[in-house]
């Protein structure tokens, strides 16, 4: 099956919203997502499943603080099975936490630790933009040197469109899509 970069959206509700774009599963949140809102997103990693063997990746956006309200144990559970079940297509995840304050840098800090100490079956890494992340998610997948700045921007523009169609105000303050 040839690879599709026709962004397919699905809004979850306001503060959770998923596309699949190619060889990526994108997901952006504004609210802790439920175990139902981690279920839903079970039929684009199937699609980037079909992508050819190069594999899939995931990039996560958090776009505010969510820390002091991760997933639940069922949404986290249901996490789990899910890059249990995809773990021989997905090749790499990217979770992009938005943020200048010291709280957000010293979450990503502690997940790092955390990754360390337990590594899964899917090579995880922290950013805080989002373009590093794509970066990575385009490296990791084996794109060529020469696609990639496309790829990257490509990945930008979705993640711009998903926070427009999930209503989230295109200037807000509260983090930057692209590192500066």
């Amino acid at each position: 099956m040839p690879k599709t970069d026709e962004l397919e959206l699905l809004v979850i509700r306001p503060g959770v919203c998923y596309a699949a774009l190619g060889d990526l599963v994108l997901l952006l949140y504004r609210d802790t997502p439920s175990v139902d809102d981690v279920k839903r997103r079970e039929p684009l990693l199937a699609r980037v499943a079909r992508q050819p063997p190069e594999g899939a990746a995931f990039l996560s956006v958090i776009e505010r603080s969510i820390s002091r309200s991760l997933p639940d144990g069922p949404a986290r559970k249901e996490t789990a099975r899910q890059v249990e079940a995809y773990k021989g297509v997905l090749r790499a995840g990217a979770m992009v936490l938005l943020g200048d304050r010291i709280e957000v840098s010293l979450v990503r800090t502690m997940l790092r630790s955390l990754l360390f100490l337990k590594r899964g079956p899917v090579d995880l890494r922290f950013f805080a933009s989002i373009d590093e992340a794509a970066l990575w998610c385009v490296e990791a997948l084996g794109h060529r040197a020469v696609e990639r700045p496309r790829r990257v921007a490509s990945i930008v523009d979705a993640i711009e469109q998903m926070r427009a169609q999930a209503g989230f105000a295109p200037d807000d303050p509260r983090g930057s899509l692209v590192g500066g």
